[in-house]
């Protein structure tokens, strides 16, 4: 009779997993807008991968986990920019996690949408 073994430790769940929507790769210039202490300041950053709930960017300012943020961004696909509030949920130097927050139903269809086309060609 031959035993098998079970592994001592399982291995660990991908964070594809947990998320509640897919993300898509993506690489495209966004507009951030931040309120400083009641100053409004813009900063340029790339989006560099989106999901319905949010999206993955690199931005050259310190901004602090539970900021409120509002971005700016043209999706492929699609003709007009949105612009939509988003949250700093988590950061990795200067890799920011941005969790929209703010999206009319037309900006939610037109980001679903867009994933969905990303969907078909990765």
């Amino acid at each position: 009779m031959k035993h098998t073994e079970e592994p001592a430790v399982e291995p660990e769940p991908s964070w594809e997993e947990f998320r509640r929507y897919s993300r898509r790769d993506i690489d495209v210039r966004i507009k951030i807008a931040l309120n400083n202490n009641g100053v409004q300041t813009f900063v340029y950053g790339r989006g560099n991968d989106i999901a319905e709930g949010g999206m993955a960017a690199y931005i050259s300012m310190e901004m602090s986990i539970g900021s409120r943020i509002k971005l700016e961004v043209q999706l492929p696909y699609s003709p007009q920019p949105l612009k939509i509030g988003a949250t700093v949920r988590n950061r990795h130097g200067f890799r920011y996690g941005l969790e929209f927050t703010t999206l009319s139903d037309q900006d939610r269809e037109t980001l679903r949408r867009a994933c969905h086309a990303l969907s078909l060609v990765q």
